[in-house]
């Protein structure tokens, strides 16, 4: 399940960055997944110049992964018109011992932070909400509350210097509840589920009395799919700027003392690219 919520997420790092996501989904060979630290293992080597590309954002990789360079494992996943998904993986305990995968996709022309927390829905067929739903535990609950207690060094999340830094919503953290399913080894598509900001899960739990009740389709009805998501993403709408840099590096800290692993994906897409993009679509 790790390795699944590893590959959704370099899924929609690479559809946020407009490359072709599934050609490097069907590239991921899962022989090799008993054994396999990370998902980088699995996925086919580029012969690209990666140190290169990498060292401009060393010290970023640094101070979000808490790691020098040389002890992170990365890998260029795509290189597309000059666009360009790296990932890094950080990884000091075995991977069947994590108990999540977080995802920070840092996004260089916008210099925009998402961090997106992954979590598991179960099948329900009887009680209150039935089918895909999330139980809140406790280290759901710790989760929420360290992202509470340190809302108060994000206030400065909303400066607009220039127009790259307009936001729709500056809420860096979101969740995303995923359908547990078994997915095929060469599925393409990125897990279905509940994307959701922080700011709005927050709000419904409080409209909805549900720090102890399950959260899914049925008592959830306002949150992004993924399209909506990744096109929100995309288009630099929703994320925080630099400016969060501290908050989010001490809830990436928090997380690692907890045994969460963390995956940081870069996304380089030239401003070039990005208004040509939209002109084609």
């Amino acid at each position: 399940m790790r390795l699944a919520e590893q590959r959704d997420a370099i899924g929609m790092a690479t559809d946020i960055a407009g490359c072709d996501r599934k050609f490097v989904m069907k590239s991921i060979n899962a022989t090799d997944a008993q054994t396999a630290d990370s998902i980088l293992d699995l996925i086919e080597d580029f012969t690209l110049d990666e140190r290169s590309h990498v060292e401009k954002d060393s010290e970023l990789i640094r101070r979000m992964l808490g790691e020098d360079l040389d002890k992170i494992k990365y890998k260029k996943i795509a290189d597309e018109n000059d666009r360009k998904v790296t990932v890094f993986v950080i990884d000091k305990t075995k991977l069947e011992t994590v108990l999540g995968t977080d995802l920070l996709i840092y996004q260089s022309l916008f210099k925009s932070f998402i961090l997106v927390q992954y979590k598991l829905m179960d099948y329900i067929k009887k009680g209150t909400i039935k089918g895909w739903s999330f139980m809140p535990d406790t280290q759901f609950e710790k989760q929420v509350a360290t992202i509470k207690n340190n809302k108060d060094l994000c206030k400065s999340i909303s400066t607009e210097k220039t127009e790259w830094d307009l936001r729709l919503n500056n809420d860096p953290y979101y969740f995303k509840f995923c359908e547990k399913r078994k997915n095929s080894s060469r599925e393409d598509s990125l897990v279905k589920g509940i994307n959701i900001p922080f700011s709005h899960l927050e709000k419904y739990l409080n409209f909805n009395n549900s720090a102890n009740k399950r959260i899914g389709y049925q008592n959830c009805s306002r949150y992004f799919n993924n399209s909506e998501f990744i096109t929100l993403a995309k288009g630099g709408w929703i994320g925080s700027n630099l400016d969060a840099t501290v908050c989010i590096e001490k809830i990436l800290r928090n997380n690692r003392e907890g045994g969460r692993n963390s995956i940081l994906v870069i996304v380089d897409v030239p401003e070039q690219a990005t208004a040509e993009l939209r002109k084609i679509n």
